[in-house]
C-alpha cells in the first residue's frame, strides 16, 4: 500500500511543475550574424552544376575564343567526375580534366585496317564477299573461312 500511495504522490507531482526551458520572450538576441568573407566563400563550391541522374559534377573553364571572320571556336577546360577510378590514367591536362577546343576524329580499329589490301574496303575488298554471304547465301570455302577466322582477312569494319 505504501508504494501506490508513494507513486501517486510521485505522479501527482510530476504533473503539478509547469517547465519552461529556454524561453526568453525578453531577450534582444540578433537573428543573423554578418559572416566572414573566408566563410561566405565557401558557398560557391556548393554552386557547380552536376547532373541530376548521375550525381557527376560537370565544371568548365572558359580560357579563350578563337575568332575567324564570322565564325568563332571557344576553348575550354571541362572536368568531369564520375568517381574515383584506380586505373584511369591521366591526360596532358591532368585527371579528370580535358581540353575542349573543336572536334575531332576518331577511329577504332577491328581486326585490319579497312585499307589494308586484305581490309573490309581494301584492294580485296573483303566486305563485299561478307555481304554477299549475307544477303544472297553465297558460301565461304574452306581456306576463306581459315583467312577469317586467323586474322589474314579483315572480317568487321573499323568504326
Amino acid at each position: 500500500m505504501k508504494k501506490k500511495s508513494l507513486l501517486l504522490v510521485t505522479f501527482l507531482f510530476i504533473l503539478s511543475i509547469n517547465l519552461h526551458c529556454q524561453d526568453f520572450p525578453d531577450a534582444n538576441v540578433p537573428d543573423l550574424f554578418p559572416l566572414s568573407p573566408e566563410i561566405a566563400n565557401l558557398g560557391k563550391y556548393g554552386n557547380v552544376q552536376h547532373s541530376l541522374h548521375t550525381g557527376n559534377m560537370n565544371f568548365s573553364v572558359p580560357i579563350y575564343n578563337i575568332k575567324a571572320g564570322e565564325y568563332s571556336w571557344p576553348v575550354s577546360l571541362q572536368y568531369n567526375y564520375g568517381g574515383l577510378i584506380l586505373e584511369e590514367k591521366q591526360s596532358l591536362n591532368g585527371l579528370g580534366w580535358r581540353l575542349q577546343a573543336s572536334g575531332s576524329v576518331t577511329r577504332e580499329v577491328r581486326g585490319k585496317p579497312d585499307e589494308h589490301k586484305d581490309g573490309y574496303y581494301g584492294l580485296n575488298n573483303r566486305g563485299d564477299r561478307i555481304k554477299a554471304y549475307v544477303d544472297d547465301n553465297v558460301n565461304f570455302t574452306f581456306d576463306e573461312l581459315k583467312k577469317f577466322m586467323t586474322g589474314d582477312w579483315d572480317k568487321e569494319a573499323d568504326i
